[in-house]
């Protein structure tokens, strides 16, 4: 561990044999694998090892477009640069409590450098994409047979030939529960 200007770094040592930290907390590994483990050991339900990430301004209160926290992932460009290759960001979009809770937004972000990156979006219970949404179906979960096949509400399916929606979650064949809508091949 060392210790300068009040940050603090641990980890491996640089080539100059002292590791200097850049930021408050400052972790090194030169080894892959994982660089940081929290572990909680408490024998309940309750939440554990949570991290927080708090950002408030100074005690004041967040207004909205106000950014919380960013996660990023970077890593060194073919020309060895530093590059973030996708980041998750968390803002509020309305830190009113009248008349409805405060609301929040989570952002993720793949290849942010490009101007078409994709971006999704999570404001309540609305999700939306930037991008064209390109879905890859699971093989392993072929199209329901039958209207009353068991399924889960808001599930999308489709084979060749329909487009299939599940409109509630159940087993029961007594029930109703997949719609579809015809696939044209020509149009």
């Amino acid at each position: 561990m060392f210790i300068q200007n009040k940050k603090v770094g641990i980890g491996s040592l640089s080539s100059g044999g002292t590791l200097v930290p850049d930021v408050e907390l400052h972790v090194k590994s030169n080894s892959a694998g994982t660089a940081l483990e929290i572990e909680c050991t408490e024998v309940s339900a309750a939440s554990g090892a949570d991290l927080v990430l708090y950002r408030h301004r100074n005690g004041a209160s967040g207004v909205a477009n106000d950014v919380l926290s960013t996660i990023k992932f970077q890593g060194k460009e073919s020309f060895l640069n530093d590059e973030t290759y996708a980041y998750i960001e968390a803002s509020i979009v309305n830190p009113s409590t009248s008349p409805n809770l405060p609301q929040g937004k989570l952002e993720i972000v793949v290849d942010p450098a490009q101007a078409n990156s994709t971006r999704i979006s999570m404001v309540n219970d609305l999700i939306s994409f930037t991008s064209p949404i390109a879905l890859e179906q699971n093989t392993n979960v072929p199209a329901p047979v039958a209207a009353n096949s068991p399924g889960s509400k808001g599930e999308i399916r489709w084979d060749n030939s329909y487009l299939y929606l599940c409109s509630s979650t159940g087993t029961s064949s007594s029930v109703n529960r997949w719609n579809r809508i015809a696939m044209e091949t020509v149009w």
